[in-house]
């Protein structure tokens, strides 16, 4: 029989001042929310383009409405429950096991160059290895995938911080538990961050890499494309 995957986008609805509050700072808080809400459509299309079920897991409690229209149809969309990320992301694990998925593969929403490919690796990885984690270069996780509930690793982080993916690591090494590491990729979080990604996209161009697209057309907005 095949197992089963299911993805969890954590996201938040894009509403201004209340997401990307640090990129806000260099680019203002409409803006900070437009560029956001790019992402989220890049990777809900990413999401769409792998036929297999995901679901949406929002923020805050009365977003439901927003992400059923966007989405394009998730397996399921539940509001984030717990009093931290770390519990949020516990509880969202043991959701999706309970309804008897076999690999769940968490990610977050503020990577724009998570493309079909590297969620499809994600998916090939977490069938061969228990753990699977996504790096972001700010010392962070983009993406956590388990075929098992695993509490210990959401517990004592100190998140958003700059070791949350080595703490995670040394907690997976302490078990001797087996994981994989997946493309390093960058989370947008300011505006020199921003500059990056418009010169990582730019690079892309006359390719066959991957280009957020929603994501570039945003930032035309900001002479990217100049």
């Amino acid at each position: 029989m095949e197992e089963k995957t299911n993805y969890i986008l954590f996201a938040k609805k894009p509403e201004p001042g209340k997401v990307k509050t640090r990129l806000a700072e260099g680019i203002g808080v409409a803006g900070a929310a437009r560029i956001y809400r790019a992402f989220l459509q890049d990777i809900l299309s990413s999401l769409n383009r792998l036929y297999h079920p995901f679901a949406v897991a929002y923020t805050p409690a009365d977003a439901g409405r927003y992400f059923a229209r966007i989405s394009g149809g998730p397996s399921a969309l539940f509001p984030q429950q717990g009093r931290d990320l770390g519990k949020r992301m516990e509880r969202a694990f043991l959701k999706q096991f309970s309804l008897g998925y076999d690999k769940v593969i968490l990610i977050g929403s503020d990577i724009p160059l998570l493309s079909p490919d590297i969620l499809e690796e994600a998916r090939e990885a977490v069938a061969e290895h228990p753990a699977v984690l996504g790096p972001c270069r700010d010392g962070g996780y983009y993406l956590i995938g388990l075929r098992r509930p695993m509490p210990e690793l959401f517990s004592g982080i100190l998140w958003g911080g700059d070791k949350v993916l080595r703490d995670t690591v040394s907690i997976l090494r302490r078990q001797q538990c087996n994981y994989r590491l997946l493309p390093e990729l960058s989370d947008i979080d300011r505006a020199h961050d921003l500059q990056e990604l418009i010169v990582e996209i730019k690079s892309r161009e006359r390719t066959d890499r991957f280009i957020p697209a929603h994501t570039w057309q945003e930032l035309s907005a900001f002479g990217a494309n100049s």
